[in-house]
């Protein structure tokens, strides 16, 4: 009877070490063959993410290049030459400069899919700045003013004050963030 289990352990001993051990390489091949494939999602991850940059990357640009373009309409003496007609009342022209910084600033909502949260605040900031310098200025102006009576208040307002025009700062702003983005 011992002999018998010697003889089994003599031939048992060798096989189960050899099972042992072929159980040990294929989970080992089995775990790299697992990190591999992590690896290689994390690399297919990160192409397209580079390859969503690079065709994202035009459309960031142009919002940003559209946003510098509305501060710059936004400016006093964009908005006045834009708005302003011969024989307007003052009321008449701050009217047509809050409704024409509203319907552009309605026109280019689109932009801040593309632009930083931040970027975006402080455009809102400054169109809700700007109508409020004209329609505080405006509502210190004679009943009688004239839209030419209005524009003068306004740029003395900026001239005299020495505040720059909101949308200088802001658009700064956008051009540091839109080269940020070209690298």
């Amino acid at each position: 009877m011992i002999e018998v289990l010697l003889e089994i352990l003599k031939y048992g001993a060798p096989a189960m070490l050899v099972l042992l051990g072929m159980v040990l390489m294929v989970r080992s091949i089995l775990s790299h063959n697992e990190r591999l494939r992590g690896m290689e999602l994390s690399l297919k991850s990160a192409e397209l993410n580079a390859q969503k940059f690079h065709e994202t990357l035009p459309l960031r640009l142009q919002a940003y290049e559209r946003l510098v373009l509305y501060l710059e309409r936004l400016s006093p003496t964009s908005l006045i030459n834009r708005t302003r007609m011969e024989d307007m009342t003052a009321p008449e022209l701050q009217m047509a400069m809050v409704a024409t910084i509203r319907m552009e600033f309605e026109h280019n909502l689109a932009q801040q899919l593309y632009v930083s949260a931040d970027a975006w605040e402080m455009l809102r900031t400054v169109t809700e700045e700007s109508i409020t310098i004209i329609n505080n200025i405006a509502s210190r102006m004679d009943t009688d003013a004239t839209g030419n009576d209005l524009s003068r208040a306004l740029l003395e307002f900026y001239l005299t004050s020495g505040h720059s025009f909101p949308s200088q700062k802001a658009a700064l702003v956008l051009k540091s963030e839109a080269l940020q983005l070209m690298g």
